[in-house]
């Protein structure tokens, strides 16, 4: 069927044909239901990318880099001091519960080395809590402050802030549900301690969380931007048109446009991620214009 048959067919018949795309549509939209979203780094590159493959042979050959760090920030501007450190041991402890953590590292459970008499002792900085005094806080500043593994990662050289690392395993491929399951995790038990300390302030960071934090902007913006979008284009339509009529038919085509274009991309196996949650508005702007 050439165009100006079509044309002629659409003229002639138009019930059938509107009959025909709604019924087409439907088929299309269908395809949405199969939609997820990937919030993980990885998506930005290609499966064979060289960089992606060797930074993932270097994860399988030594251990997977992904982690939750929690940036304690003392008020007082010093972290040797007695509430500083027994919070940072609580925290050390209590964090091990968090999913699919392998290992949680903070200046309190560093492994220090020294000799006693004729053997070598390797412990923990802090054992317990009742250790603390003004010897081991003094001890542990010295050795924290001198330990390169500690120094500008754990620990900064002014002794304002500290970290507690916590080190997950990640599965392979979508990663999303795990990631969402820590962090929700990590700041509930993060809650409890800001509920119960005024001394410190906390900061989240690492790998983990950046993930997650790009996750929730992309369905924040998701969720005020296509409805002021979609607002914004129905008062300029009606306007700009002069007419009721003609804005609702644009919005017709353009709904149709974007449940059409997100469920194909569903039948595609297409997944949404940072970069195309916000393909409505684009297609938004196309079929306006």
């Amino acid at each position: 069927m050439n165009a100006s048959t079509w044309q002629d067919y659409s003229v002639n018949k138009p019930r059938r044909v509107i009959a025909l795309l709604i019924l087409v549509m439907i088929c299309m939209t269908i395809g949405a239901k199969n939609l997820y979203f990937r919030g993980d780094y990885k998506i930005f590159f290609k499966p064979d990318n060289v960089n992606r493959l060797a930074f993932e042979e270097m994860q399988n050959r030594f251990s997977k880099s992904e982690n939750v760090g929690i940036v304690i920030a003392p008020k007082s501007g010093k972290v040797f001091t007695d509430e500083t450190i027994t919070l940072v041991k609580n925290m050390t402890d209590d964090f091990w519960q968090t999913p699919l953590s392998t290992r949680v590292d903070s200046i309190t459970n560093f492994q220090h080395t020294y000799a006693f008499d004729d053997d070598l002792v390797v412990e923990d900085l802090l054992l317990e809590v009742d250790m603390l005094d003004d010897e081991r806080l003094s001890l542990m500043q010295r050795v924290a402050l001198d330990e390169p593994e500690l120094l500008d990662k754990l620990i900064s050289p002014a002794s304002h802030v500290t970290m507690v690392n916590i080190t997950v395993r990640l599965p392979d491929g979508d990663q999303t549900a795990e990631v969402a399951e820590i962090t929700n995790f990590v700041k509930a038990k993060l809650a409890e301690y800001e509920a119960a300390d005024d001394l410190h302030d906390f900061y989240l960071t690492g790998m983990v969380v950046m993930n997650d934090a790009a996750q929730v902007s992309a369905f924040n913006d998701a969720k005020t931007l296509f409805p002021l979008m979609f607002l914004l284009i129905t008062v300029l339509l009606i306007l700009l048109l002069g007419s009721w009529w003609a804005a609702v038919a644009t919005l017709i085509i353009v709904l149709g446009s974007i449940i059409g274009t997100m469920g194909v991309a569903g039948w595609k196996g297409i997944f949404l991620s940072m970069a195309t949650v916000n393909a409505p508005i684009i297609i938004m702007t196309l079929a306006v214009a």
